[in-house]
């Protein structure tokens, strides 16, 4: 099952790549669950190693511990979740999958054939899954990532029940590893020689130079006067979060561009935020959801 429901979402992908290519990085950027991988080389490295390395042991040991016949791993694992689930998502389907684990634990542990461990393992995977999704931005790429994260999930567990935990870590850091490959395609294909258009955008009130970023070029942000802003390898994003006092409510309306870009943005007659919304949402920057 856990093989399947790996495999299925994965080439169900590869199709979707042809009819909605624009969208595939959306779902890359969710299960990376990340959106400052790329940037610095070193911030790069950094990223690499916390999300191949160190994110798949420490996960695998505190969602696979209570299957394990060491008692230490195990009290790990049933106080690891209860803390890893309120930090990363309360929401009440987590909570809910969370109280219905410990049910099923105590049932398991109260009875000498084990006749709780199918139940147990379902709803651990469950919990994998729902944990790492975030219910208040659902979009069609929701469905994909659950199953594939359940299904993934289902595989380290059959591993650390029938071989060895480490095997699990195997499993999970090769996968990490895979995604963040693809995600640096998708996040910006471009190296860090070849040049890139320069885009242009003008009217009465400001001036907009802009191109993407290439790969591996610091973030620099020079804010220092109101009549010129010039950013460099940002994502709108992190501009509306840095100049706009209701940037929340704007990203609730619309959805940015994940792409990095450098922006030279000068104002003819004052700062005017309006102006920087019309623009971003004229070149697309910015899509109504």
């Amino acid at each position: 099952m856990g093989l399947v429901l790996k495999l299925v979402p994965f080439f169900s992908l590869i199709v979707l790549f042809f009819f909605f290519s624009d969208s595939i990085e959306q779902y890359i950027n969710s299960e990376t669950d990340d959106s400052f991988f790329f940037g610095s080389k070193e911030k790069f490295i950094l990223s690499l190693f916390w999300t191949a390395l160190i994110a798949p042991i420490y996960e695998e040991i505190i969602f696979d511990g209570a299957f394990l016949k060491n008692k230490i791993y195990k009290w790990i694992s049933y106080i690891g979740l209860f803390g890893f689930t309120l930090y990363f998502n309360r929401s009440v389907y987590s909570l809910a999958l969370l109280l219905l684990f410990y049910i099923f634990t105590y049932l398991n542990n109260a009875r000498e054939n084990n006749s709780y461990t199918i139940h147990m393992i379902i709803t651990n995977a469950l919990l994998f899954s729902v944990i790492h999704v975030n219910f208040y931005d659902l979009n069609v790429f929701t469905p994909i990532s659950l199953a594939s994260r359940f299904g993934g999930h289902l595989l380290a567990l059959w591993l650390v029940v029938n071989y060895k935990l480490i095997y699990a870590i195997f499993l999970h850091i090769f996968w990490n590893t895979f995604l963040m490959i693809i995600a640096l395609y998708f996040d910006n294909p471009l190296n860090s020689i070849e040049e890139t258009e320069l885009l242009y955008y003008e009217n009465e009130y400001i001036n907009v130079e802009y191109n993407e970023a290439p790969n591996f070029q610091d973030e620099k942000y020079d804010f220092k006067n109101d009549s010129t802003w010039y950013l460099q390898s940002a994502k709108v994003e992190s501009l509306l979060k840095i100049k706009f006092i209701n940037s929340d409510s704007i990203l609730n309306l619309y959805k940015a561009n994940s792409g990095r870009y450098d922006f030279n943005i000068r104002f003819k007659e004052g700062l005017n935020n309006n102006q920087i919304l019309k623009f971003l949402i004229q070149d697309s920057l910015l899509i109504e959801k």
